[in-house]
């Protein structure tokens, strides 16, 4: 989406335009007014796609393929970095298609997605054919960015990109200027945020199960979920998401643009996904200097160090989470020793500015 150019990657467009490259975004619609308005103020230009972020139609992904050679000959870029599955696929078949000289195809795979968390034959077919259509597209790889060891390690064992031609990142990194430090919540309530969007595997079941658990224990303890619904395969049923306002254990905030004042009002930041890429949605919370508890799989144990600024718990362990809750609500002073950890870790290891500096250096 248009939109993730603005969310997602505006710290890069301007350090790209700053070091003098002309910068062309190009992302599936839909594109309003005030996001082109918001591209251009970061000096980059647009050109739309016709690109459907979930699902599989031969016909569709063959027309954003074609799309993205057109583009890559119209523009003949010098650079092509992309993100996400379809564009990193699709992106890098263009490329052989285009066949543009000296275009340096740099893909940044932020995460490995629905079909590689397995557990269905539906699933296990869809690996396959995403690693089938990887392995095409990293054939004009100049250099494959991951923002975690096991996706990259992943990739090399399957054959689909070479151990030198990878690199890893820490995550896509936080602006820690627009995601400042604000001190914990006063009084005695403890209050849990989970902000991910709405798909089984960020853990959602098992956050919710994990807050009946605590609540009973801890009646003043409050446990929040934002975030948008979905419509991939994966994605949380309408009937679970409306039960929630019918309970007294979980609010549903819905959908947030900016998630700054409910990280603000959260003392510690929550995601026991399946696996990520590496968790934007954490890495934010550690720049606002709050602990946070995730689970120990990969792109999530990367942002946390077990009992230092936070908790590492097992995937799909609903008692193991109440328990790493419980912590928060029984010990005294783990709250603020947790989050002055987090913050620090931000701002050593995931300063936006930092991870750009070694992207950049692929690029140039």
């Amino acid at each position: 989406m248009a939109e993730s150019l603005i969310e997602f990657r505006a710290d890069l467009i301007r350090d790209l335009v700053a070091r003098g490259y002309k910068v062309t975004g190009a992302a599936a619609a839909p594109l309003t007014p005030d996001i082109l308005d918001k591209i251009h103020a970061l000096g980059a230009d647009f050109i739309p796609l016709p690109l459907k972020r979930t699902g599989i139609n031969p016909l569709h992904d063959m027309e954003t393929m074609l799309a993205i050679r057109r583009v890559l000959r119209r523009v003949r870029p010098n650079v092509l970095i992309c993100y996400t599955i379809k564009p990193v696929v699709y992106g890098g078949l263009a490329v052989r298609l285009a066949r543009v000289r000296h275009l340096r195809f740099v893909p940044m795979i932020t995460g490995l997605g629905f079909a590689f968390h397995g557990g269905s034959r539906k699933r296990d077919a869809l690996k396959g054919l995403a690693s089938f259509l990887y392995r095409k597209a990293m054939v004009p790889v100049h250099t494959a960015i991951f923002q975690n060891p096991d996706d990259r390690a992943m990739f090399i064992e399957s054959g689909i990109v070479p151990a030198h031609k990878t690199k890893i990142v820490n995550g896509s990194g936080v602006n820690l200027k627009q995601f400042a430090r604000v001190p914990l919540p006063p009084g005695p309530d403890v209050t849990f945020l989970l902000a991910a969007r709405l798909l089984k595997a960020k853990g959602i079941r098992e956050y919710v199960e994990a807050a009946g658990i605590v609540k009973k224990k801890h009646p003043n303890a409050h446990f929040v979920i934002i975030g948008y619904k979905d419509s991939s395969p994966d994605a949380i049923p309408e009937e679970m998401i409306a039960s929630w306002a019918g309970n007294d254990v979980v609010s549903y905030e819905g959908g947030q643009k900016d998630v700054r004042p409910f990280v603000a009002r959260a003392s510690v930041c929550v995601l026991p996904s399946y696996s990520e890429g590496l968790p934007r949605t954490i890495l934010e919370a550690l720049a606002m200097g709050r602990p946070v508890i995730v689970t120990d799989v990969p792109g999530c144990r990367e942002t946390v160090t077990d009992d230092v600024n936070g908790c590492l718990i097992p995937a799909r362990d609903p008692q193991a989470l109440a328990a790493a809750m419980e912590r928060y609500l029984t010990e005294p002073g783990l709250l603020e020793r947790h989050g002055e950890a987090s913050y620090q870790l931000a701002l050593e290891k995931f300063d936006v500015r930092k991870v750009n500096v070694d992207i950049l250096a692929e690029v140039e």
